[in-house]
């Protein structure tokens, strides 16, 4: 007894296969692209992080150098050991408040950038940024900075990071 496989069978299957194929390759595609729409964005828009680190670490300055300033008030009798004692507990407390938002900011970043860089090395063998891309996302943040959007030190940062990627998608 022989079982004799129809080629009608075998054009069936292999049609189901070519079309999972075209379905899996336009799937790849959007996410390749999307990748690379997430990851520009990401780097513009970090800057708000970035910026905010800055507001944050600026106010914790101010309420250190408030804490040394009321304690020299304390020690040449300006201010009661009451007083002292009440507004140290404020200040304590609001520095403990900017240090938990310093250090979610900074758990923000990282988790993005890691979860970004990850999907990047995943299409990076098979899509490079495009020059014009990376150009254009440059003008933008040249705009941005022009217009007092972005703070030097950020613009720094993130211009840096762009040429960066500019430079290897020319390799």
């Amino acid at each position: 007894m022989s079982y004799t496989i129809s080629m009608d069978l075998i054009k069936s299957l292999y049609s189901k296969y070519q079309s999972s194929i075209g379905t899996l390759k336009s799937m790849w595609e959007s996410y390749c692209k999307r990748v690379i729409e997430i990851a520009s964005r990401w780097e513009l828009e970090k800057i708000l992080f970035l910026e905010k680190l800055v507001d944050l670490t600026l106010s914790r300055e101010l309420l250190e150098e408030e804490y040394k300033v009321l304690t020299t008030k304390r020690e040449l009798g300006l201010v009661t050991e009451e007083e002292y004692s009440k507004r140290v507990d404020e200040l304590t407390d609001a520095m403990r408040k900017v240090k938990e938002e310093i250090e979610s900011v900074v758990s923000m970043i990282r988790e993005v950038d890691e979860a970004i860089k990850f999907h990047m090395h995943t299409v990076y063998a098979l899509y490079v940024f495009r020059r014009e891309d990376i150009e254009k996302m440059l003008r933008t943040l040249d705009e941005m900075r022009s217009a007092g959007k972005v703070r030097e030190d950020t613009y720094n940062i993130v211009k840096k990071d762009l040429e960066t990627i500019l430079k290897l998608s020319r390799e």
